[in-house]
C-alpha cells in the first residue's frame, strides 16, 4: 500500500469541478445564444445551433419566451420557419399566456 506521501501531486488533486454544473453553464450559454440569434433575425446560426442540440428548440427566457415567440415578435420569417422545422410549438404560450 502507498501512502499519500508517496502518490504524485498530479494524483492527489481533488476531482474537477461536477460534470453537471459544467453541463448546466453550457446550455445556459445555449439557450441565450439561440435567443440572441433568433432576435438578430440570424436564421443560418439558429439552424446550427438546432443541429448541434435539437432540444434548443424548447429554450425559454425568464418570461418563459421561447426562440419562436422572438422570432415572431419581430416578423423574422426564416427563423420562425426554421424552429418550425425542428418541431417549434406553435401553440406554446409565455409567462402571459401569449401564443407565438
Amino acid at each position: 500500500m502507498a501512502s499519500d506521501s508517496l502518490v504524485p501531486p498530479a494524483e492527489r488533486r481533488p476531482p474537477p469541478p461536477s460534470s453537471d454544473k459544467q453541463k448546466e453553464k453550457a446550455r445556459v450559454s445555449r439557450t441565450s445564444m439561440i435567443l440572441w440569434h433568433a432576435h438578430q433575425n440570424d436564421a443560418a446560426a439558429v439552424r446550427k445551433l438546432l443541429v448541434e442540440d435539437p432540444s434548443l428548440v424548447h429554450a425559454r427566457d425568464y418570461d418563459n419566451r421561447t426562440p419562436l415567440h422572438v422570432a415572431s415578435l419581430h416578423g423574422w420569417i426564416d427563423v420562425a420557419k426554421c424552429l418550425i422545422e425542428f418541431g417549434a410549438d406553435v401553440n406554446t404560450q409565455d409567462r402571459w399566456k401569449n401564443t407565438v
